[in-house]
């Protein structure tokens, strides 16, 4: 078999392995799985041999967010808006609110992990065995 990508042989286990419509595709390396998606865009739905990326660790992207969004405290400018801007400007105050009810979520459960811990701590310093 030859890597879907450089064209390379592939002597054993291909590094990634997915269906396309009626065969199955192989790529070599990490460097060549990252141009797949270029030619095959749903991919990783019909990847084969899964089990090799459900491993620990598992690397986080951090994505930047290219625009910043504030919030209109000027009910005049808010009125005076056209109709996409207005759905904009409500689609990213929803989007907000829903970002920061579940950073409250988070931040409640970790105080929460926190107190217990720390509860776990103490009961064993002041211990009667």
């Amino acid at each position: 078999m030859n890597c879907l990508i450089c064209n390379k042989k592939i002597d054993g286990e291909s590094w990634l392995s997915f269906m396309n419509e009626t065969e199955k595709l192989d790529c070599c390396s990490y460097i060549c799985s990252n141009k797949i998606s270029d030619k095959y865009p749903k991919y990783w739905d019909t990847v084969i041999n899964i089990e090799k990326f459900n491993k620990d660790p598992i690397p986080i992207a951090y994505i930047k967010r290219k625009n910043t969004f504030n919030f209109e405290h000027d009910m005049e400018k808010i009125i005076n808006m056209n109709a996409d801007e207005y759905n904009n400007y409500v689609l990213n105050v929803n989007d907000y609110e829903k970002f920061m009810n579940e950073y409250n979520e988070y931040k409640s459960f970790k105080e929460e992990v926190n107190y217990y811990d720390e509860s776990d701590d103490d009961s064993s310093v002041n211990s009667d065995y």
